[in-house]
């Protein structure tokens, strides 16, 4: 992606917890049983698009989340 982000962007919504593909809002989800992992709609509700991580850097997050959804 030489830098640019283009389709490669992607931004993790700590208060969600999804990972969100910024140029479609489409959410990173997966199937557990085949062990695909794929994009689809936002919901709130759906476990499979709730991604946890042990460490972020929140400050960049919400840089980033300005600059591309508010």
């Amino acid at each position: 992606c030489l830098g640019m982000r283009g389709n490669q962007h992607f931004i993790y919504d700590f208060q969600t917890f999804h990972i969100v593909h910024v140029a479609t809002r489409l959410c990173l989800d997966c199937d557990l049983e085949s062990k695909s992992v794929f994009m689809e709609q936002c919901n709130k509700t759906s476990d499979t698009q709730r991604w946890s991580f042990m460490a972020y850097n929140e400050t960049l997050i919400r840089k980033d989340m300005r600059e591309h959804f508010l």
